[in-house]
């Protein structure tokens, strides 16, 4: 799924339930958004089948945030 470069800051997650939703996701783009806290898009741990997810380009994940900013969430998936 490619939701890259749409200015998300997060994904509103309580309309979601990980056991009916997106249950054969396994990559997703969400590169060059606003996402500047990995909380907007930690809901991901919660899917089943996920191998890639590309933060890239997003403020919580730049470099010079330094790699404590999503480190829980890289461990989580």
């Amino acid at each position: 799924m490619n939701l890259s470069r749409n200015r998300f800051g997060q994904i509103h997650d309580q309309l979601l339930n990980p056991n009916r939703d997106f249950l054969q996701l396994q990559d997703i783009d969400l590169s060059f958004n606003i996402i500047d806290d990995q909380r907007g898009v930690f809901w991901l741990t919660l899917t089943k089948s996920i191998n890639v997810v590309n933060i890239t380009g997003n403020p919580f994940a730049s470099s010079s945030r330094g790699v404590s900013n999503y480190a829980d969430f890289e461990i989580e998936l």
